[in-house]
């Protein structure tokens, strides 16, 4: 969802977008992954399109790092954020930063794309994956973690 191939083999990441994950090799698919990978295949495949850069050209995977504009004007990376079909992704910075997280704010308001559900069921099937990845220690330690919580033993940040 927020890497492209192109006719000429090059992979693309998009600059300031990060969607659920379907291929991955060391997390089982996301919430609402096959419905990102759709949307942007929908949107993008077989179309002409223009990069634009910004900063480095290239990620630590060797892809190439660009902000991918369709016929029409249309931001391939601002269309994800604004359909609800990714979220920003914030840990590089990026020259259109505000304005994506407007964007998501937006589409987190309007309960578009992944946020139709409710703006916490992502969160919540990303700590289920989380849960079902730990080893039997990691998930008795959690297990104990929220026995405390819900029950009032552990006091949450600004209750106490």
């Amino acid at each position: 969802g927020d890497t492209l191939l192109l006719k000429d083999k090059r992979y693309v990441r998009l600059i300031g977008v990060d969607t659920p994950e379907l291929h991955h090799t060391e997390i089982p698919v996301q919430f609402f992954a096959e419905e990102a990978y759709n949307f942007t295949k929908g949107l993008s495949e077989g179309k002409d399109c223009e990069l634009e850069y910004e900063g480095q050209r290239l990620d630590s995977y060797g892809r190439t790092l660009a902000y991918v504009w369709l016929p029409e004007e249309i931001c391939l990376n601002e269309e994800i954020i604004k359909r609800g079909y990714g979220y920003v992704y914030t840990r590089f910075p990026f020259s259109k930063m505000n304005s994506f997280i407007e964007l998501e704010r937006r589409s987190r308001q309007d309960q578009r794309g992944m946020w139709t559900h409710s703006p916490t069921d992502a969160r919540v099937a990303g700590i289920i994956k989380r849960y079902e990845l730990l080893n039997e220690e990691g998930k008795k330690q959690f297990d104990l973690l929220l026995d405390k919580l819900t029950m009032g033993d552990f006091p949450l940040k600004g209750t106490e």
